[in-house]
């Protein structure tokens, strides 16, 4: 059994004189007004998820190619346009957004979840599907069924499917897709399943990292530099360096790197200078320093 479903939409003819003049006798209205009687958008921009969603703009070499064979020859194989539409010339110019994406999260220990769908759309029959995760189908409308097992099902508006889904894929996002299965457009919408957490996950050993190629330490520097830390005119002032204090005006001049008469404005026991290729030992010693006040 076949049939067809949906309005017939009449328009009226070209001899039909429109009523807008009645409205306002400014041309420009009645101009306007007789655009806004033919907005030509007969096809969907996106497909939500949970409210959540985005115009997704491919190539229209990658939306012929995922044209069936049976529409590619009822449509006598006219190019789509790049809203999957045709003829190429109306609802075209597809313009990409960035929307929120849905995020479904789900506990792989639990080892099973269950994910209700709902068609609320008003133009197209839906398809959904999740990758590398086929479905069981144990609800249909609010009432228990046999499961039957399926890697995609199609929804129709009102409908609404329970799914129990096996978690036993590695931990990953995999891809939740919800094309539309009619004629008269290329169009879906995406959502993610994630799996929480993850039991392979290596983290990074610090004290494991080694040098490539391997740096061999010599057991003499080319020059050592003494340290002392400790406490310089009060109780909260401390200096590495015996004394000298780093002047933060400095900030302001050129990094010695660029300009090495910089420098000259610091205290000179707050630089250390070595040469290129060297190995430097650095002793930090804690000791008392001179007129070191009491705590």
């Amino acid at each position: 059994m076949d049939d067809l479903y949906g309005p017939i939409w009449i328009n009226p003819g070209p001899d039909v004189q429109q009523p807008f003049y009645l409205i306002s006798s400014n041309e420009q209205d009645i101009e306007a007004m007789k655009k806004a009687e033919n907005p030509l958008n007969f096809c969907s921009d996106s497909v939500l998820i949970n409210g959540r969603g985005a115009v997704y703009c491919p190539r229209t070499e990658k939306i012929s190619s995922l044209e069936l064979s049976y529409l590619k020859t009822a449509t006598d194989n006219q190019p789509l346009s790049d809203k999957g539409k045709i003829p190429a010339g109306v609802n075209s110019s597809c313009t990409p957004t960035t929307g929120l994406h849905e995020i479904i999260e789900v506990d792989p220990k639990s080892g099973w979840v269950s994910l209700k769908f709902t068609s609320a759309a008003s133009l197209k029959s839906l398809m959904f599907s999740i990758d590398e995760h086929p479905m069981y189908i144990c609800e249909v409308d609010g009432s228990y069924v046999e499961p039957q097992l399926a890697q995609s099902v199609t929804i129709f508006r009102g409908e609404r499917y329970a799914a129990i889904i096996k978690l036993d894929k590695g931990w990953k996002d995999y891809t939740i897709r919800v094309p539309d299965t009619q004629g008269d457009q290329v169009v879906s919408g995406f959502a993610t399943m994630r799996y929480k957490g993850s039991q392979n996950t290596t983290h990074l050993g610090l004290i494991a990292i080694k040098p490539y190629p391997p740096v061999t330490i010599p057991k003499s520097a080319d020059q050592l530099v003494n340290l002392t830390l400790g406490r310089v005119g009060s109780a909260y002032t401390w200096s590495t360096s015996g004394g000298g204090f780093y002047d933060m005006m400095a900030n302001w001049d050129d990094p010695i790197l660029y300009d090495v008469n910089a420098k000259n404005n610091l205290d000179p026991r707050v630089t250390i200078q070595t040469k290129n290729g060297t190995w430097v030992d650095l002793l930090l010693q804690l000791g008392e320093m001179p007129n070191t006040p009491g705590i």
